[in-house]
């Protein structure tokens, strides 16, 4: 995990990357309604039922996403190159 506004890092070494061996891990340090950025991983599928605002890229298809939301007009970078290049 990458906070982006302070560039703190949090590893933890994982026998599998199931839900619920993750899901714990997120909860422990990431606040209900947190913004969190992902890859389209399965495990993460349901972080916006747990509480989290969950935005995905899938790098299948592309390294970078954009989310526009249609009342602000605010627009969201979607990307894991933080934690992938840690």
């Amino acid at each position: 995990m990458v906070e982006r506004s302070s560039n703190t890092i949090i590893m933890y070494p994982v026998n599998d990357r199931s839900r619920s061996t993750l899901l714990p891990i997120i909860k422990r340090h990431v606040e209900p309604g947190s913004t969190i950025y992902s890859d389209g991983w399965s495990a993460y599928c349901d972080l916006n039922s747990e509480g989290y605002r969950h935005f995905t890229v899938l790098h299948t298809y592309t390294f970078k996403s954009f989310y526009r939301n249609v009342n602000s007009g605010e627009i969201l970078e979607v990307h894991t190159n933080r934690v992938k290049g840690a």
